[in-house]
């Protein structure tokens, strides 16, 4: 699929996000992260036909939320600092421990991490099956950075087993 100078290029694909144990049953992370997870899956499979793309998928987290990690995940190494290490003492009072984008960000951008884009999205972004292919044909046509916006979904998807509902 992508071609440089009329040969086969090879776009490789690093994918971050952050997955975590949801302990509050009223956080629609319960829902969301099992969706993003899955949509996650199928457009890496998507990737399986297209000889010009490689995806690989990373989980940054802290200790405590290795058990909501997917095992076909690559762990980068654990977070040890949040939001609340930057707060003011008198300030932590009932904030949530949030990871900092930079440590997220400067885990991928380890030397054994290979790839040649970095993409990062919160844990409760699904994606399009075609989300890796249509980045690498953006990549393709010359752009360097850019954005990809989303679409918020009805709340009455809440398992992986609706995808098909939720992207018709």
């Amino acid at each position: 699929m992508p071609h440089l100078n009329g040969e086969l290029a090879l776009i490789t694909l690093a994918h971050v996000v952050n997955p975590l144990v949801v302990t509050s049953p009223s956080s629609d992370l319960r829902y969301a992260q099992p969706v993003t997870l899955h949509s996650m899956k199928i457009a890496r499979d998507r990737t399986a036909s297209e000889p010009g793309i490689r995806v690989q998928q990373y989980a940054a987290f802290y200790e405590e939320d290795s058990p909501a990690v997917p095992p076909v995940f690559l762990a980068v190494p654990i977070l040890d600092r949040s939001v609340l290490d930057c707060l003011d003492p008198f300030s932590r009072a009932g904030g949530r421990k949030l990871p900092l984008l930079v440590d997220i960000l400067d885990r991928v951008h380890a030397p054994a991490v290979q790839a040649d884009y970095l993409i990062y999205t919160n844990i409760d972004i699904g994606l399009w099956p075609e989300f890796y292919v249509e980045v690498a044909r953006r990549i393709e046509s010359g752009f360097d950075a850019f954005m990809i916006g989303r679409r918020t979904i009805g709340t009455e998807f809440t398992a992986p087993e609706q995808f098909e509902q939720i992207v018709a």
